[in-house]
């Protein structure tokens, strides 16, 4: 069997013999890797472990903004910050493993069309971007670094989507390219590089690309459309695929298993196909000939994977399913990346999370996710539980086995899964906060909710009562309005029901507004 590293543009192969041969064999290829890859040993298999990885930092977390857009991340020397609005103001802080008092890092202002790169210290630091707008934020070492994969999201967290700000990295192997893809007929629109002026056309149909090599590397790119599409940074394994309603979770997929490494002897890319529901009926073909390469059922909390390299993907389900590539599969080990998980909402924000990982081998390998609410509590299946008193202190599943995790919260967190610390990026999902402080407005005389039923699988009743002018909001995870109940002028009892039979399974919040005072409830769709 062999393994292999992807370490700072080095194929390093690791021949491991089988369990009937002798100890010398294992102790020959370990040394083999030293030699490859100077002071990187490889590790004993040990128990995973769950743990709150930060203690303390800020007690009370103060708005900074009329409205606060706010992300956790950790980076291996690059944040890149994406703007969609003119004037959006930036804040941007670290807290480094075991301290307990955010660092200011970088504030400023960033503008629509325009995109600024922060070079930061990787390893063990957490970072907290925090906007008074929505904006897109790139984490990792897209800049400093190559050999990874990212599908660009827009500043709602959309994958696919009608403007879209990103970065092509630079081509260090030759099969690197960057990629947009249609999921309408009549999709027209232009990839345009600000630093030289170029732009390229394209005009494209239901399942169909448009390939850039030549005219993106190294570059800030805008991406403008007619009809949503989605724009893939290729240079790797690492990322997971957008749906056709613009997020993470859905029903049909497409995409591109990769060449680099191909001729460098590294393994395949993996498709990951990790299904949220109970006997999906995946099909997975080649969208330029309509060759089936794969078809099964996956049942919920399996996943399924399917190795190639070359190869223009176009996955079908009947169930909901999420579709990653990332290495999985085809090693259980020795692979740099950084991949931002998926929740059952598709959105990357949620409390239910199916997360691949590999195994440590001559690095380590991790889980580790942030919450955006205090006092929240999280549980991988199998592991343990650990409960995160500050909205942002972090957790961190070591010492993983090469398989797919069940991750819950009982509030919404986001979580990623990564090997070795370098050789990888991702997006960032946004969470978005109240910009009415309840405590700082005194509660109305005439003032009450009720939710019934609360959990909900389809609908349920909301009462308010109240006087005077109100408003009653429905918001999604990620702090998007997504329906307005009712607005204008109430002298008693409200009574309004909510339906929510074509809304995905996941967090939502309830905002009632009754003047100056304002009140959120969490709602939960199963």
């Amino acid at each position: 069997m062999s393994k292999l590293l992807k370490f700072f543009g080095i194929a390093c192969i690791i021949s491991l013999g089988t369990a009937s041969e002798s100890n010398d064999v294992l102790e020959g290829a370990t040394k083999e890797v030293a030699r490859a890859c100077p002071s990187r040993i490889m590790q004993e298999p040990q128990k995973p472990t769950l743990v709150a990885i930060r203690r303390g930092g800020d007690k009370t977390y103060k708005q900074k903004f009329s409205a606060d857009y706010i992300t956790y991340c950790q980076s291996w020397g690059d944040i890149v910050m994406f703007g969609y609005t003119d004037n959006t103001s930036l804040d941007v802080d670290s807290l480094p493993e075991g301290t307990t008092v955010w660092q200011d890092v970088w504030d400023g202002t960033v503008n629509n069309n325009n995109y600024h790169h922060l070079t930061v210290p990787g390893g063990d630091y957490q970072y907290r971007a925090i906007g008074s707008e929505k904006y897109g934020l790139l984490a990792g070492d897209p800049i400093g670094y190559v050999v990874y994969g990212y599908y660009a999201v827009d500043e709602n967290g959309k994958g696919l989507s009608t403007k879209l700000l990103t970065y092509m990295p630079n081509n260090s192997y030759g099969p690197e390219k960057f990629v947009i893809f249609a999921y309408e007929d009549g999709t027209s629109g232009q990839v345009y590089v600000p630093a030289t002026g170029y732009t390229g056309n394209f005009n494209l149909n239901t399942g169909e690309h448009y390939v850039e090599t030549d005219n993106c590397f190294d570059k800030f790119i805008i991406v403008t459309a007619n009809k949503p599409v989605a724009a893939f940074s290729y240079g790797d394994q690492g990322t997971f695929v957008p749906t056709q309603d613009g997020s993470f979770v859905g029903y049909i997929f497409y995409t591109y298993l990769g060449a680099v490494g191909s001729e460098q002897g590294w393994r395949p890319h993996d498709l990951n196909i990790i299904s949220y529901e109970n006997g999906a009926s995946v099909t997975v073909k080649n969208s330029e000939t309509d060759a089936t390469l794969w078809s099964g059922t996956i049942n919920k909390g399996e996943s399924h994977t399917y190795p190639g390299n070359d190869i223009w993907i176009k996955v079908e389900s009947t169930g909901k399913i999420a579709v990653s590539i990332q290495p999985f599969a085809s090693g259980s080990s020795n692979y740099y990346y950084l991949t931002r998980n998926i929740d059952e909402s598709g959105d990357g924000i949620g409390t239910h999370f199916y997360a691949l990982t590999l195994e440590n081998g001559i690095n380590n390998a991790y889980i580790t996710g942030f919450p955006y609410l205090d006092n929240t509590t999280v549980t991988v299946t199998g592991v343990g539980s650990v409960t995160l008193d500050v909205a942002g202190n972090g957790f961190k599943l070591s010492n993983p086995a090469n398989k797919l995790y069940e991750i819950t919260a009982d509030k919404p967190i986001s979580c990623y899964s990564w090997y070795g610390g370098a050789a990888g990026a991702d997006f960032t999902p946004l969470w978005w906060t109240d910009p009415q402080g309840i405590e700082e407005a005194a509660i109305p005389e005439k003032f009450n909710v009720t939710v019934t039923p609360n959990p909900l699988t389809r609908f349920t009743v909301i009462r308010v009562i109240t006087e005077g002018t109100a408003s009653v909001e429905i918001f999604d995870v990620v702090g998007r309005k997504i329906e307005t109940l009712f607005t204008g002028a109430t002298s008693g009892e409200l009574k309004l029901s909510w339906d929510a039979s074509k809304r995905k399974a996941g967090i939502y919040f309830l905002r009632v507004k009754a003047g100056n005072y304002s009140e959120n409830k969490k709602l939960i769709l199963l």
